[in-house]
């Protein structure tokens, strides 16, 4: 394609382990690279066992991501993860809700 831009996935799984051996590092990096993400090309898929806050903090939930939540165990999780409840009652497997950004600080879940 005439004039397309190349595309870079990074995706880490257990997020989780990375993000505690570094805090500091790895916030302000992964908000450095969402803040240019949408011009340069850069998709980041950042996976998690643990849905917890001490992992995905404020700093990196305030970036630019879509979400995508499977079946988690709380209302909670949910919560944290997409931005409102759901995603403790799904029950089909691969069932997701996906978390998308409506407003600065408004996420609707589909």
């Amino acid at each position: 394609m005439v004039g397309s831009r190349p595309r870079l996935f990074v995706i880490v799984d257990e997020f989780s382990d990375l993000i505690i051996s570094d805090r500091e590092f790895f916030e302000d990096a992964f908000e450095k690279i969402s803040a240019v993400s949408d011009r340069t090309g850069i998709f980041l898929i950042l996976a998690s066992s643990k849905a917890v806050e001490d992992v995905f903090t404020q700093k990196l939930r305030h970036g630019r991501f879509e979400r995508v939540a499977f079946r988690v165990s709380s209302v909670e999780d949910s919560v944290l993860i997409i931005g409102e409840s759901g995603a403790e009652e799904l029950v089909k497997p691969g069932s997701c809700l996906v978390g998308i950004r409506v407003d600065e600080d408004v996420w609707k879940a589909l």
